[in-house]
């Protein structure tokens, strides 16, 4: 029997979560990066902004996103989420959160109404992954600074050192979480499960990655593109129907976030919009 094959985007998970923390963060050295360091500090001086986070993972015309639009009043420490997912099936909104400054609500969307949401940290979510470094100017090359009407752009790569120390951290931190999963897990069919997305990791590598910030004409730093392949081993079905790592197969991964706006009414505005209805639900 010809073994079966299919792309498991979902045993990546642990791939996405540990790149994405190991990419965003901070030390600078040369005036390019000095600057886009300046651009950050910016924008964590704002009034108030509002801004996207997303990562987008896809292979074989299969592709899936996470994607979180925040609005946040950086005076009062209040904040809105929303978070939502695209795949095949289309958009959907998950989760949605008001924060007061001292707590956090969540929407339930089955009754229609907010509640107060426990052990959530009130920090303004995925601001942190924007305006923070975790490498410097000897982590990196072919940097470029290209002036474009209204923005700066700002380009560069990462050097085959920083990409395999990167890779060594994640390495090191996945065995940490299996380890730990390991002594939890409490299903053997969920162990084999993950024992397979840990397999698959191992011998997962990146290629081709490269980063672009824009700054605009204020100073500010208002966009990022962050890609990459990833080429992983194939989960593929044996003879006996088993699960198992086949022959190797390449994925794209993107992190992109976009600034759309700072020091507007409008983010006030929707914010205020679910402060009103979070009180209508405290108080009824």
């Amino acid at each position: 029997m010809e073994k079966r094959k299919f792309r498991a985007l979902v045993t990546m998970t642990f791939a996405v979560a540990l790149i994405t923390s190991a990419m965003l963060g901070g030390s600078t050295q040369c005036a390019e990066l000095a600057l886009l360091q300046d651009a950050m500090r910016e924008l964590r001086r704002t009034d108030n902004l509002e801004f996207s986070y997303e990562n987008t993972i896809a292979s074989a015309g299969v592709a899936k996103s996470e994607k979180i639009v925040v609005w946040a009043d950086q005076l009062t420490g209040r904040w809105v989420s929303e978070h939502y997912t695209t795949d095949e099936d289309g958009t959907r909104l998950y989760l949605k959160q008001f924060c007061d400054g001292l707590h956090v609500y969540q929407y339930v969307e089955w009754t229609g109404e907010w509640e107060l949401a426990e052990s959530e940290s009130t920090d303004i979510p995925y601001l942190a992954r924007v305006i923070d470094l975790p490498y410097d100017s000897d982590d990196i090359m072919n940097i470029r600074l290209r002036q474009k009407v209204d923005v700066q752009e700002l380009s560069y790569e990462f050097t085959p050192e920083y990409v395999d120390g990167q890779n060594r951290k994640r390495q090191e931190t996945l065995e940490e979480y299996y380890a730990n999963y390991q002594v939890m897990q409490t299903s053997n069919e969920g162990a084999e499960r993950v024992e397979l997305a840990v397999a698959q990791y191992r011998h997962t590598r990146e290629e081709n990655t490269s980063v672009v910030y824009r700054i605009d004409s204020a100073g500010v730093m208002r966009s990022l593109n962050c890609s990459m392949t990833l080429v992983s081993p194939e989960v593929v079905y044996d003879k006996d129907g088993q699960p198992t790592l086949g022959e190797e197969y390449e994925s794209s991964y993107e992190i992109q976030i976009e600034v759309s706006r700072y020091n507007q009414d409008g983010v006030l505005n929707k914010i205020e919009q679910c402060s009103n209805e979070v009180s209508y639900y405290q108080y009824e």
